[in-house]
């Protein structure tokens, strides 16, 4: 499943919105969604994908599209990081 899709899957679930109706490329704020939810939702996805999201990186006009590639650029940056070594 792909982040985008597991982010709608969240959104459907959090944050109560149709998500079939949910444009990817459109601000969150303009299905509805203000900024104590969508701190609400940056939590949620903070949990669900083990990231954290600055909230200065947040733009009010972020899209679903934005935040999946957020996410993603974390999870790239966490996988290339070197597996830590066992002390002997």
């Amino acid at each position: 499943m792909s982040t985008l899709q597991a982010l709608r899957d969240l959104a459907e679930r959090e944050l109560d919105i149709d998500v079939a109706a949910l444009d990817p490329t459109r601000p969150l704020v303009s299905s509805g969604v203000d900024s104590l939810t969508l701190a609400d939702f940056i939590f949620r996805v903070e949990d669900h994908f083990h990231v954290s999201i600055e909230m200065q990186e947040l733009d009010p006009q972020l899209t679903l599209a934005d935040f999946a590639a957020q996410v993603d650029a974390q999870l790239a940056r966490r996988s290339a990081e070197p597996a830590p070594t066992r002390g002997s």
